[in-house]
């Protein structure tokens, strides 16, 4: 392995590796030099601590070493089975006396596995997948692979705590391996194949485009494919020639025809889907929790005949990151009141917006208060649109200026006063169930707009 690195240079060439190594001597794959297979379980242990010191010298301090795997139970040379190996926590062992950092245990359900089970075991339908860095300065991108799933569109209603894109996923992944045999190449039936869309979220969470993935037991190649499927650079080391031949044949052509298909990207459209919209439900439900806290702790001060809500525009640029997570907006009251009264509901409402429930909206910008005579000035030019009745989930459509200043001549109607925003939303939640109101930990006091 050293050998591949030699022209390199000084700098260490690869950022990730992701594997799942040979089970011990479970089988032969016909190699004079492969590992595992006519070596004691000892000394195919000695040479996994080698393999890993080896990629540790070959690896970026930004860098990363995923290793799949599951327990087994050899048998010895009369046939019977002998006790199980915690292979996942010996090979954590040795990557750890290589120097390596164990950072994470994950769970990855693959529903279909190789029949093995027996007296004193049940069929296993999982594997370890296990994270082992560098250093802190390893690279982990979990925007990319955060879960927007709907949540029975919880979010609709309550979209300050619902993160725009998406949850962090569980240290628990289903994810089906392929079925044996599925490419229609029997070049194919290797021992452990690796699903693609398991590979490629352990790509976009350790790599950027042009990193060097690389994978040691690399088998028919999936871990390279979907690498440069990704925009990385692919590398990798494989002694069995079916396989080395198979990459070319068919793993390339048939991992390529994975771009726009792949789960990852239909999760991702529906998480650019909700970076959009989340953000305008947010601005134009703040208004009504600040009224919301005004009615609760000062029915003496003036109350709102309106309430403007203007986002400022461009807000979550492209894929999300710490510094774009603020969101710009601008409230404003109208009041009939003037003088120290108009000023008073100012003061409150300013207060109350850097502190919960508003402050968990992550919106930063001004809360003004004026009087009604100046709102035909603020709207003049936008094309705004109207919300009743604290729906602030569903417009009624656009207003003009004009039948704006003529619904509020009239007597106010309803517990709240109209909202009116730039933005336009046109969200339909469902009802929560009462598992999800326990899981998402709300409670009988919770507001039930």
């Amino acid at each position: 392995m050293d050998l591949l690195f030699a022209q390199a240079g000084v700098a260490p060439l690869l950022t990730c590796t992701i594997t799942s190594p040979p089970y011990s001597d479970m089988k032969d794959y016909g190699h004079a030099e492969q590992i595992g297979w006519g070596q004691s379980y000892e000394e195919y242990l000695v040479e996994m601590r080698r393999i890993f010191r080896s990629i540790y010298r070959h690896t970026g301090d930004d860098g990363s070493l995923w290793v799949i795997a599951d327990t087994l139970r050899p048998r010895d040379q009369s046939g019977r089975a002998r006790r199980l190996e915690p292979l996942p926590f010996q090979l954590a062992e040795e990557a750890e006396q290589a120097d390596w950092m164990l950072r994470d245990v994950i769970i990855w359900e693959k529903d279909k596995t190789l029949p093995w089970s027996g007296r004193g075991r049940l069929r296993n339908t999982f594997e370890y997948v296990l994270l082992f860095v560098k250093s802190d300065k390893f690279k982990y991108y979990v925007d990319r692979v955060r879960d927007p799933i709907h949540l029975e569109q919880w979010w609709v209603k309550w979209p300050e705590r619902y993160n725009p894109q998406g949850k962090v996923p569980t240290n628990v992944w289903s994810i089906p391996i392929p079925v044996q045999g599925s490419w229609k190449n029997t070049d194919l039936q290797h021992m452990c194949p690796l699903p693609p869309d398991l590979v490629e979220r352990l790509i976009l969470l350790s790599t950027d485009p042009g990193d060097v993935v690389f994978d040691p037991f690399a088998g028919t190649g999936v871990v390279i494919a979907e690498a440069e499927r990704l925009g990385r650079r692919g590398l990798g080391i494989e002694l069995v020639g079916k396989h080395v031949r198979a990459y070319s044949k068919t793993t390339i052509p048939e991992i390529m025809k994975r771009n726009g298909r792949d789960t990852l990207t239909k999760r991702l459209e529906r998480a650019t889907y909700l970076q959009d919209v989340i953000p305008k439900l947010r601005v134009v439900k703040l208004p009504r929790v600040l009224l919301q806290q005004l009615l609760s702790h000062r029915p003496d001060l003036p109350t709102p005949r309106l309430a403007i809500a203007l986002m400022d525009r461009p807000y979550y640029p492209g894929v999300l990151h710490e510094q774009h997570k603020v969101i710009k907006a601008r409230v404003v009251f109208a009041v009939k009141e003037t003088g120290r009264r108009r000023e008073e509901l100012r003061k409150f409402v300013s207060e109350f917006a850097h502190v919960e429930p508003a402050s968990k909206f992550g919106i930063s910008g001004t809360i003004d208060v004026v009087g009604l005579e100046e709102i035909e000035g603020l709207i003049r030019r936008k094309k705004m649109y109207l919300y009743i009745g604290g729906r602030t989930w569903m417009t009624e459509g656009s207003i003009a200026p004009k039948k704006l200043m003529a619904l509020l001549t009239g007597s106010p109607s309803g517990k709240w006063p109209p909202i009116v925003s730039n933005v336009e939303v046109h969200e339909r939640p469902r009802p929560l169930t009462r598992d999800v109101q326990s899981a998402i930990g709300f409670s009988n006091g919770d507001d039930p707009i």
